[in-house]
């Protein structure tokens, strides 16, 4: 009896330890750690129980039907910095537990039609991040467009590349009525006009603007018109002039926003920037309460800017490093403290 105990436990290493991926057990989840294995293929052998699968880091090129069929209750997938290219259309059939799903840093084309398919078993999906996806060799002066989404009833974070010229009126975005954050990375445009994003859901509550590397020479004051629950507007790294930036928070005078957060807003040549009153009226009717206006070559503002907005009691958080101007200078310091008697909700300065 002992022996046949031994034997067991053996084959259970044996089976455990053979594809060289770290199980991992925590309260009822078994979780499996493949990353940086130089594999080129998803390791057979696992746990058919697992829960979570990461195989970031790995030379995998193709994804396989069948792959992860074994895998029914599997929750967490992530496939991040491979170099898939190729990916089977019902690769994912039989994981609708599935609810996060990443797939960032690899080759695929995203615009395949083979992606109207793929994440179609995915009913329970909440998180799904394909950014990193298009390369140098996409065509960017052609349409893109995207996949299809629609069945991902679930869905609340999206994480995605923005083409140059995006199309989304075919990916179903109608009826995604859980949508609340979209992350785009990298960012393609050369313009954002009123009607970029208007087939994106009213439900969005936060949307970010990371690496936009092309020089964005138009920017609309509608451009966000099409989310009118907007909380948290982050830009970084845009190739876009500060003032045209300004302009996208049309929407939102007078309404309230928890964040916007404008960091390395700047053309691909950088010109000072002197924050003028007319610049800025958007900007200053907004309670707002985190303000970050940093690494933008920000060399002065015009006397009494800081006195003009409107709701200064909501700012909590208030961020300028980078840029090159002494917000406390000369005759701004006297500005400076009336202001800062009417921030009285102010902790970071």
């Amino acid at each position: 009896m002992t022996g046949s105990v031994y034997l067991i436990l053996l084959i259970v290493t044996l089976t455990t330890f053979a594809h060289k991926c770290q199980i991992t057990r925590h309260a009822d989840q078994i979780i499996a750690d493949c990353t940086r294995l130089e594999l080129k293929n998803v390791p057979t052998g696992l746990p058919l129980d697992i829960s979570g699968l990461d195989l970031s880091f790995n030379q995998i090129s193709t994804i396989q039907k069948k792959s992860f069929g074994s895998f029914s209750s599997l929750t967490a997938l992530t496939m991040d910095f491979n170099n898939i290219r190729t990916i089977d259309g019902d690769v994912f059939n039989g994981l609708e537990n599935v609810r996060w799903l990443s797939m960032k840093h690899n080759q695929l084309n995203i615009s395949s039609k083979i992606f109207d398919v793929v994440f179609k078993p995915l009913i329970h999906l909440q998180h799904l991040d394909i950014r990193y996806n298009i390369d140098k060799r996409f065509n960017q002066s052609k349409p893109m467009v995207y996949p299809y989404f629609g069945n991902l009833h679930n869905l609340t974070d999206l994480y995605m590349d923005l083409a140059q010229n995006p199309v989304f009126k075919f990916s179903g975005f109608e009826n995604i009525t859980h949508l609340s954050t979209i992350r785009f990375a990298k960012c393609y445009l050369n313009q954002m006009s009123n009607d970029t994003l208007e087939e994106l859901p009213p439900t969005i509550t936060a949307i970010y603007f990371h690496e936009c590397t092309g020089t964005i020479k138009i920017g609309e004051a509608d451009f966000l018109k099409p989310f009118p629950l907007l909380e948290i507007f982050n830009m970084e790294g845009v190739a876009i002039q500060l003032e045209d930036a300004f302009k996208l928070l049309y929407p939102f005078t007078n309404k309230t926003m928890t964040s916007i957060i404008f960091k390395d807003i700047r053309p691909h040549v950088p010109k000072p920037v002197f924050l003028y009153h007319n610049m800025t009226n958007y900007l200053i009717h907004i309670c707002v309460k985190t303000l970050v206006l940093a690494e933008s070559e920000i060399v002065g503002y015009e006397n009494g800017l800081l006195l003009d907005f409107k709701f200064p009691q909501c700012l909590e958080n208030v961020v300028l490093s980078g840029n090159r101007f002494s917000i406390a200078l000369g005759p701004h310091l006297q500005e400076l403290m009336v202001i800062m008697k009417m921030t009285t909700n102010l902790k970071f300065f």
